[in-house]
């Protein structure tokens, strides 16, 4: 019963320091939903971890014509081999309205960074 518990608080205090970690890396206030739907738990602001960093989504994707569409779909839908052969499951219990709002935050991440060159070996697709 003890470790169960000790096991839960592990887990609780894990996912806070995720979510904090992204909130103090991020030049843009983190949306509510980015929490509320555990993007975090796969994707920080500029480190990769088991999926691309939201600034990376940014420069890549800033600039292509029919990307925000393009990134809801693949929010809602998965996919895999883009970044690598990490498959992103579907996140079907994101609401249309909510997966527009986060691709909108994740695709003004480099507005608010600007030039930054500590990010500049992130390539744009062509």
């Amino acid at each position: 019963m003890q470790r169960s518990i000790l096991f839960i608080i592990f887990i609780i205090l894990t996912g806070i320091g995720k979510i904090f970690s992204v909130a103090q890396a991020s030049p843009l206030p983190l949306p509510r939903l980015i929490t509320q739907y555990g993007c975090q738990s796969c994707h920080a602001f500029t480190d990769q971890r088991a999926a691309p960093s939201f600034h990376a989504i940014a420069l890549r994707y800033q600039t292509q014509a029919g990307a925000r569409l393009m990134l809801i779909q693949k929010l809602r839908r998965g996919g895999s081999g883009v970044w690598g052969s990490t498959q992103m499951p579907p996140q079907i219990m994101v609401a249309d309205e909510d997966a527009g709002k986060v691709i909108d935050w994740i695709l003004q991440q480099n507005h608010a960074i600007g030039s930054n060159p500590s990010h500049s070996s992130v390539k744009k697709d062509r």
